[in-house]
């Protein structure tokens, strides 16, 4: 499955919309973390999500699970301004929330002393940069490092791969 892609099941029970979205992720997340995390050959992208456990929200422990075992999934709040992000290290400013959304944090970075997490989107390559972005970090911004998933029983080796943008460096 890749990033731009989510699962049938999960579009339904989310009901692909703004609003409660965020409640709704609340309640469906282990099942999405399976989903995204799901071992090559198996098809069934709706299981129960029995072996993802929650990341506590502190960045050396969100750092080293990323270090450990590959990416992690979470949930944030999406302003305005994150619609129109194309390049360097995203800072909500201005604009309403328009509600949550689930990313895939791959690793992490400087840029000018500004700290950041490098994820991956779900909307398509031609969003953002190539489809990744970079959102502020240590300050739990937008909620960022408050909601971390991650999934047991695999290794950097079996986690989906991803490539960072041309020029990105993964940590």
């Amino acid at each position: 499955m890749g990033l731009s892609v989510l699962p049938k099941c999960y579009c339904q029970e989310m009901k692909c919309r703004f609003g409660d979205h965020r409640q709704q992720l609340r309640a469906n997340w282990r099942r999405v973390v399976d989903a995204v995390f799901q071992p090559e050959g198996q098809t069934d992208h709706c299981q129960e999500g029995k072996d993802s456990y929650g990341v506590p929200s502190d960045q050396s422990q969100i750092m080293m699970e990323i270090y450990k075992n590959g990416p992690v999934e979470a949930a944030f709040s999406v302003y305005e301004d994150f619609l129109l992000y194309k390049t360097g290290v995203y800072q909500h400013v201005t604009g309403s929330m328009l509600g949550g959304h689930a990313i895939k944090i791959l690793g992490w970075g400087q840029e000018n002393s500004t700290p950041y997490w490098l994820a991956a989107n779900s909307w398509n390559s031609d969003w953002g940069d190539k489809g990744y972005f970079r959102i502020l970090r240590e300050k739990d911004h937008c909620g960022i490092e408050s909601e971390i998933v991650a999934r047991s029983g695999r290794t950097t080796a079996n986690a989906k791969s991803v490539s960072a943008p041309r020029g990105r460096r993964l940590h």
